[in-house]
């Protein structure tokens, strides 16, 4: 059974794993390892700010996975950021918690807000999982894609 909850201070060391995965920081646009003091203060400011939501994917009551939605200033879109933990990649868990992520954030705003995407081009499993959710590709860059999802493709 899938379910998602919001995160907390006690996932602080969770993220902190997943994000220094060696194929998450290869799939991150700055791959070095992230020190744990400056893990910690980001990721207690990200709870903090009431434009950033982090979520934890929980299988089988197994934490799996997060997704992270952070407002841009500039245009109220959201910017999605997800993670897998490496034995569950593989397995459809990548749409599942976009998908779920997309429908918290839309059950909190009452409306679908736009969302945003950059995926790295040799990131293809992650480029299937944001189109198979429903999100289109806006434009392709020399390292990375852009996808965008909004209310407006829903028909």
């Amino acid at each position: 059974m899938l379910n998602l909850r919001r995160a907390q201070k006690e996932d602080l060391l969770l993220l902190f794993d997943w994000a220094n995965d060696p194929e998450t920081r290869k799939a991150a646009f700055n791959s070095e390892q992230i020190p744990i003091e400056k893990h910690t203060s980001w990721f207690l400011g990200k709870l903090a700010h009431v434009d950033s939501d982090i979520y934890i994917l929980e299988y089988n009551n197994i934490s799996i996975g997060q997704v992270r939605f952070d407002k841009r200033e500039e245009d109220g879109a959201f910017l999605i950021d997800y993670s897998i933990d490496l034995k569950y990649r593989g397995r459809g868990f990548g749409s599942e918690i976009i998908a779920l992520g997309l429908r918290a954030q839309t059950e909190k705003f009452g409306k679908a807000p736009t969302f945003v995407a950059f995926v790295k081009k040799q990131n293809v499993a992650s480029q299937k999982c944001f189109l198979k959710v429903g999100f289109r590709q806006e434009s392709s860059e020399s390292e990375f894609v852009t996808y965008k999802y909004s209310e407006r493709y829903e028909k």
